[in-house]
């Protein structure tokens, strides 16, 4: 077993500390794709490293040898140590405890959503008797079409022209049903932990998008950063910790950076190819390693 097998742990390791770096250079749109894309096929060839990693300890293994009627002679040196296996399977114990937890909270989400669903208006737009300052999507079901949740605590603290960018940067979250890339994230993150850092980079690429969907809705970045920035004002210490980003809880101060510049050049296709590179690396060592894991189980049975 060759050392290809951890590159895809590497990779993993890799990304999650470069995902801020890209989520601050790269262009929102296709780095919030590209990132998901990158975060899940890391997640997935380092679960597979990590079984690989137990795998080769276990058939090499004298019990198991007899219970297989390998002759005693086939268990050469042991292929990966055992204090590696041992860590590789507390991995695989804790990814396994992680997806429970995080499958129960996005049980409970979507029981929420249901919920919200069920006591809203027929309209696009439905408005909380709240001071809370909250404005969030809540993602289309199979039987109902994606809503706007909005308090009036919010609509309180914006202008007319600020509430047209609200508006529009909730629009935007429903039309591209950015829904579904937190979940795929959320769903990698599961399945590797150390890969959380990337769901913070996603959501915020998602909000920088919507952003800039509202600047062109309204023809004006100013106005957008401007809004941004009032609710955040608004909404000040009492922020509550929410299911899914609000309008003005993910970086505001980055996001009016961003809306009063010019977007940035440099970097930004470093940053996807960095991610799009992380992500394949990944997946081919993943493989590479499973070749020798079967190359590996043929000798042990004699067949090599």
């Amino acid at each position: 077993m060759g050392s290809v097998v951890y590159i895809p742990l590497l990779c993993a390791l890799a990304l999650a500390a470069g995902a801020p770096a890209i989520a601050r250079s790269a262009p929102p749109r296709q780095g919030s794709a590209m990132l998901v894309a990158a975060a899940f096929g890391a997640a997935l060839a380092a679960d597979v490293a990590l079984v690989i990693l137990v795998g080769a300890r276990l058939i090499d293994a004298a019990p198991l040898a007899t219970v297989l009627g390998w002759p005693p002679e086939a268990n050469g040196p042991h292929p990966v140590p055992l204090p590696v296996s041992l860590a590789a399977a507390a991995g695989l114990i804790v990814v396994a405890i992680v997806g429970q937890i995080d499958w129960r909270r996005s049980s409970a989400a979507a029981r929420r959503v249901r919920a919200l669903h069920g006591h809203a208006d027929t309209g696009e737009l439905v408005v909380l008797r709240s001071p809370t300052v909250l404005a969030l999507t809540l993602p289309a079901t199979r039987t109902s079409p994606g809503r706007i949740l909005v308090s009036d605590g919010m609509l309180r603290a914006l202008d007319a022209a600020e509430r047209r960018v609200l508006l529009a940067h909730e629009r935007s979250h429903l039309r591209h049903r950015h829904d579904r890339y937190r979940r795929l994230v959320g769903i990698a993150a599961s399945l590797n932990p150390l890969l959380r850092p990337t769901v913070a980079a996603v959501d915020f690429l998602l909000e920088r998008w919507a952003d800039e969907d509202a600047a062109d809705a309204v023809g004006s970045r100013h106005l957008t950063a401007r809004a941004l920035a009032r609710a955040a004002v608004a909404d000040g210490p009492r922020r509550e910790r929410l299911w899914q980003p609000s309008f003005a809880a993910q970086k505001v101060s980055r996001r009016v950076n961003a809306l009063l510049a010019p977007a940035p050049a440099r970097g930004a296709r470093l940053a996807m190819l960095l991610a799009a590179m992380t992500g394949v690396i990944a997946a081919a060592t993943a493989v590479a390693a499973a070749h020798d894991l079967g190359h590996l189980f043929d000798l042990l049975r004699g067949d090599g």
